[in-house]
């Protein structure tokens, strides 16, 4: 595996993970309104 393929998974790895980080504080402001 070269560096520019290890860095994109890590890239993408982030970029899930901050999405996911998004969702669950939108989704816990959400809740926490209603």
């Amino acid at each position: 595996m070269s560096v520019y393929e290890r860095a994109a998974m890590v890239n993408g790895i982030v970029k899930a993970f901050v999405g996911f980080m998004l969702m669950i504080t939108k989704l816990f402001s959400f809740f926490s309104h209603s």
